[in-house]
């Protein structure tokens, strides 16, 4: 009985030593891990608030439901499919295509320009799931002096690692253990790698053309390098966002393309959409039962032909002033 009984208080104890083991060793994994993944992210040392507050300010510049047309064209929905493994999309449009700017309605907004359209992408992809997704937004660049290739690669690398947290424990062996510098080369090989990790990859750059030309140039050949490093048993594209100009023009004239003039059904349709939410308002405004017959759908119609990539309508074109109009004979 003696024996059954410290037989058991035996068993008992050596079952709470190895939980508490178990439980000791998982932590000491976990510290170690986090530590991995801190070290990793002050190495690449890429301030990425700076992309996520740009995406933002494109989402405010976005109406609402006007720039979701783009995420079903049929070239954006074979991007997105794993058909071609390497394609790269290039989605162009006029400077301001899109832009609908009306001092006197109650918001100033880009509704459907390219950037806009950018970030509804980037958002419809981080909500469809199954993907790794990583984006990068170029701010004007008047002179060569900002490294923008370097910050990019930096920012893919490290929004990458922040989806996969366990690859920071490769970066570190692979790069920092053995004293790699965070430079171009090197994340030119990094990211190739770190997209091994992920079945399905999407990369959005959005604004090359606000980069100097030289920036221009290094950064297609960047990404030109990027794509072709991609190993077989992975699917990373990668869709640029930019005006037409030569220098992307000719980098990117074998590739599958958008151009943004030739859809021009669907950006009137999201002005129209935009124009006659805020023209209910001004309605209001005018007191709509003394404007003549059909001047208010007029002035629908022009605002949406004005939407060009200028100012729609005269600066100093207020509710006052329409109203004036109506009376005075005034064009």
């Amino acid at each position: 009985m003696v024996d059954r009984e410290a037989s058991s208080y035996n068993t008992a104890t050596l079952q709470k030593w190895r939980q508490s083991r178990e439980e000791d060793l998982a932590e000491r994994e976990r510290v170690r891990s986090q530590s991995h993944f801190e070290r990793t992210l002050a190495w690449l040392d890429c301030k990425q608030r700076y992309q996520e507050d740009a995406l933002d300010s494109l989402r405010d510049k976005c109406y609402a439901d006007t720039a979701d047309w783009i995420i079903q064209h049929q070239k954006v929905a074979s991007w997105i499919g794993d058909v071609d493994r390497h394609d790269t999309l290039w989605i162009h449009g006029i400077p301001g295509s899109g832009r609908l700017q009306i001092p006197f309605l109650s918001s100033t907004l880009t509704i459907v320009g390219k950037s806009v359209r950018s970030s509804r992408l980037i958002d419809h992809l981080h909500q469809g799931g199954g993907l790794a997704v990583a984006y990068y937004i170029c701010k004007y660049q008047p002179t060569a002096d900002l490294d923008s290739c370097s910050d990019m690669l930096r920012s893919i690398a490290t929004q990458l690692v922040k989806q996969k947290p366990e690859l920071a424990a490769y970066v570190h062996d692979e790069y920092m253990q053995k004293g790699e510098p965070e430079s171009k080369k090197t994340m030119r090989s990094l990211i190739p790698a770190l997209v091994t990790a992920f079945s399905r990859t999407r990369i959005i750059i959005d604004g090359i053309d606000e980069l100097v030309d030289t920036k221009q140039k290094e950064m297609l050949s960047i990404l030109k390098t990027l794509t072709d490093g991609i190993p077989n048993g992975t699917t990373c594209k990668f869709a640029i966002f930019s005006r037409d100009i030569p220098l992307i023009r000719k980098a990117q004239r074998k590739q599958p393309h958008i151009n943004l003039r030739d859809e021009r059904h669907d950006t009137d349709s999201s002005i129209r959409t935009y124009v006659q939410h805020e023209m209910q308002l001004l309605r209001l405004d005018l007191h709509d039962s003394m404007l003549p017959d059909g001047f208010m759908d007029e002035i629908e119609s022009k605002l949406v032909l004005k939407a060009d990539g200028t100012s729609a309508g005269h600066p100093q074109l207020t509710a006052l002033t329409i109203y004036q109009a109506c009376f005075s004979g005034s064009d």
